[in-house]
């Protein structure tokens, strides 16, 4: 199924290639100005500038309701997969786009209002290789609060695929991830 951006969003910039994509910024109409939000989620699936997938999708929807104007979404992984185990072969064998990620990242903790994470569990990768890229996150965003959907078994903030992130779910009860 071909998803496409609603048209209250407008990408103003996407970071990487067909390989990678370490950012997608969209600017989302009628939000409050200079309220950004920054999503860190597992990896891309497929969104680019004229396509979207279902996750980017119910993130930027959820966004718009909670009336923010910017949203930056990363990723733990830049690479892109539809399936983390996919991936899971090739992730840590290329340790310079880990460098540009976490680049990446630590600029868009500084631009953003809030943050939220959404990474899952590790599904099929290495746990070890998962972990220290989940403390490589942690050690960019410091003492800022985070806030997640809520928290699975497993102690990781769910992801928003298959539509967990529900829209009707106010902002405010988004509990904070002890990170």
């Amino acid at each position: 199924m071909m998803y496409y951006y609603k048209d209250y969003v407008t990408i103003e910039e996407i970071i990487g290639n067909h390989s990678y994509r370490y950012l997608l910024t969209a600017k989302l109409k009628d939000g409050m100005k200079n309220k950004n939000a920054l999503i860190i989620m597992k990896n891309p699936s497929k969104a680019t500038n004229d396509i979207s997938d279902q996750t980017i999708n119910r993130v930027l929807e959820i966004m718009h309701n909670f009336k923010y104007s910017k949203v930056f979404i990363t990723n733990l992984i830049p690479i892109y997969s539809t399936g983390p185990s996919a991936i899971a072969d090739s992730i840590s064998i290329e340790s310079k786009i880990y460098e540009k990620n976490d680049i990446i990242i630590r600029k868009k903790v500084d631009e953003s209002s809030k943050i939220f994470v959404g990474w899952g569990g590790s599904n099929g990768i290495d746990f070890s290789f998962y972990t220290n890229r989940i403390q490589a996150i942690k050690n960019i965003i410091g003492r800022k609060k985070v806030f997640c959907y809520r928290v699975i078994k497993s102690g990781m903030p769910i992801h928003p695929c298959r539509n967990q992130w529900k829209i009707t779910k106010p902002e405010n009860e988004y509990v904070e991830y002890i990170l």
